[in-house]
C-alpha cells in the first residue's frame, strides 16, 4: 500500500490540502484493477454498461426508426452480418486489429499482461 500512495504523492503532491483532491477520477478509475480477462476495471465496465443501454435507449435510429425505411435492406444486412468491434476494425483500421486477429482473440481484451506494464512503470522510475 506504501508504495501506491508514494506513486500517487509523486504524481499529485503530498495529501492535504490539495494532494489526492487534485486526482481526476478518470485517472483513479485507471488506477483501479482490471476485471480478469478483461482490459477494464470493474467501476469503468459499470459507467460502460450504463450510458451504453441509455444511449442505446435514447436512440430513435436504434429503435422505432430501425427499419428499412430508414436504412434501406442493404443496411440492416450490412448490420445483421457485421459481428462486432473486430469486424468494424478490419475493415477501417488494419495495422491496429492485426494483432487481435493473430491471436484470434477479442478487441476488448489487452494484448499485453501486467508484467508489461510493470516493466514500463519500473523502467521510468515510478
Amino acid at each position: 500500500m506504501k508504495k501506491i500512495q508514494k506513486k500517487l504523492e509523486l504524481i499529485y503532491g503530498p495529501a492535504p490540502p490539495e494532494g489526492i483532491e487534485k486526482c481526476d477520477v478518470l485517472v483513479g478509475d485507471l488506477y483501479e484493477r482490471k476485471l480478469k480477462g478483461c482490459a477494464i476495471s470493474e467501476t469503468s465496465f459499470v459507467v460502460f454498461v450504463l450510458m451504453a443501454s441509455r444511449r442505446l435507449d435514447a436512440d430513435p435510429f436504434l429503435n422505432e426508426l430501425f427499419d428499412e425505411e430508414h436504412y434501406t435492406v442493404f443496411g440492416l444486412d450490412y448490420i445483421d452480418k457485421n459481428s462486432g468491434l473486430r469486424d468494424l476494425l478490419q475493415r477501417n483500421y488494419l495495422d491496429i486489429v492485426a494483432p487481435f486477429v493473430e491471436r484470434n482473440q477479442s478487441a476488448f481484451k489487452p494484448l499485453y499482461g501486467a508484467e508489461k506494464w510493470t516493466d514500463a512503470i519500473n523502467k521510468n522510475g515510478i
